[in-house]
């Protein structure tokens, strides 16, 4: 083995990098809330009526048929006002 790499300051230094690589690692995943708290769903299979319920509740809305009306009406107004931009 080479004596340069065996020499103590070295061997300080390989060390003092491991404990910088171990401890971001470390605050990198505690520090993720921090920053972004946007909440996030995740679905992997869901039957029609939780489906259903599912969106009311992200939407903030009581129920289904009420999100639904709420984004008919919002598309309606979004439509309007594209046609009297664009055309």
């Amino acid at each position: 083995m080479n004596r340069v790499f065996a020499t103590p300051h070295l061997r300080l230094f390989r060390a003092m990098g491991l404990a910088l690589c171990l401890a971001f690692t470390l605050l990198g995943a505690r520090a993720a809330p921090w920053l972004d708290e946007t909440p996030r769903m995740a679905v992997m299979s869901a039957f029609e009526p939780e489906w259903k319920l599912l969106l009311a509740q992200a939407g903030q809305a009581p129920d289904f048929a009420t999100l639904e009306a709420s984004l008919r009406d919002t598309l309606a107004d979004v439509t309007g006002l594209f046609d009297k931009l664009v055309v």
